[in-house]
């Protein structure tokens, strides 16, 4: 975790953050269909939306993206935002 740690800490600070959301029953549908070691884990996406959550930028520009769309819009959704922020 100390090597972890050390090599984020020397990552650039970003320009902008896109934070990808979808509603909780959504994300553990999606979780359900992937196939992975372990299989799904419902108590798992929980957790890690608990963490992510709280996670903060300060003075980085954030914006919330709606994945809960066709992959389509939401592509459009971050072309344009990403855009916009230039």
């Amino acid at each position: 975790m100390k090597q972890e740690r050390a090599l984020y800490k020397r990552l650039p600070k970003p320009g902008l953050v896109l934070r990808l959301e979808a509603p909780i029953e959504t994300t553990i549908e999606r979780d359900a269909r992937r196939v992975k070691q372990g299989g799904p884990d419902a108590a798992a996406v929980r957790r890690r939306r608990e963490l992510e959550s709280r996670s903060e930028f300060s003075g980085t520009p954030v914006i919330r993206i709606d994945t809960s769309r066709p992959l389509d819009e939401t592509v459009r959704t971050v072309i344009g935002a990403v855009w916009s922020a230039l």
